[in-house]
């Protein structure tokens, strides 16, 4: 049984949700990230969801990072989608 106390807490308000996917020149195969993360925007509960790219595409994940900080962001959970 997972000891609960071990877990850390998530405050939800000043946390964004960085997804980060490794890119593509065309912007079409990019598009399942965006969509991701217009639903998790939707079931709300994150200050900021945004997204970010390994290479190839732009925001980077530095970059992407710095802004969620930058809105206010407290926490920053950083999410792969390989």
């Amino acid at each position: 049984m997972l000891d609960q106390s071990a877990v850390p807490s998530i405050s939800t308000d000043q946390t964004s949700v960085l997804l980060i996917a490794h890119g593509s020149r065309k912007a079409a195969a990019n598009l399942d990230l965006v969509k991701l993360a217009e639903q998790v925007k939707e079931r709300g509960g994150y200050q900021r969801v945004a997204v970010s790219y390994l290479e190839l595409a732009e925001p980077t994940i530095p970059d992407a990072a710095r802004q969620c900080v930058a809105e206010g962001a407290t926490q920053v959970l950083m999410m792969p989608y390989f």
